[in-house]
């Protein structure tokens, strides 16, 4: 069960590097200014989630189903990071989109977040959940194929669970949002 796991998750990111973005999406993208270009292609690295979602069969199994209890003890525990993960991030992107970091910064940056599951995973995941329950695997999968809509399907996903949870979950700030829009 763990191997066909691990086999899922990985032929997930085969599945979505050979099929996504579009040609007409990437044409769009270069377009774009460079930071925003960067920005963009490291909302692709939340297919870490998409793929631990794919791998788990859907939002409502527990993406360590079939592993261990140290594995499923560390993802617990770093996905009960998620508010404070997204924030890292969301400040990343904001220092890329300010022009703020060099380029071995955002290299360093980014594969820190990578970890052994950390906000890549942990964050995509939960994203990756609440769109799916909230508006379907279609719309997910719209999603995947054009990372520039991930964060504000995200956020209205995430309005629409606050208008009736107890424990809001954290937007992405508009101006990440907007830039990464065009």
């Amino acid at each position: 069960k763990k191997f066909e796991n691990t086999l899922a998750h990985e032929l997930h990111h085969i599945g979505y590097g050979s099929s996504c973005p579009a040609a007409s999406t990437a044409e769009e993208i270069k377009k774009l200014p460079a930071n925003t270009q960067m920005a963009i292609k490291l909302v692709g690295a939340f297919g870490e989630g998409f793929a631990m979602l794919a791998a788990a069969g859907g939002p409502d199994v527990h993406p360590h189903a079939v592993s261990g209890a140290d594995e499923r003890a560390r993802w617990d525990q770093d996905v009960a990071n998620f508010d404070n993960d997204l924030k890292k991030v969301e400040q990343f992107f904001l220092d890329i989109l300010g022009n703020k970091l060099t380029e071995d910064e955002i290299q360093k940056t980014a594969y820190s977040f990578f970890g052994i599951q950390g906000p890549w995973y942990t964050v995509g995941w939960k994203m990756s959940v609440v769109i799916e329950k909230t508006f379907g695997r279609a719309k997910l999968i719209e999603c995947f194929c054009d990372q520039r809509k991930l964060l504000a399907t995200y956020n209205e996903a995430a309005a629409k669970h606050n208008s009736s949870s107890p424990k809001p979950l954290p937007l992405w700030s508009r101006s990440i949002v907007d830039a990464l829009r065009g």
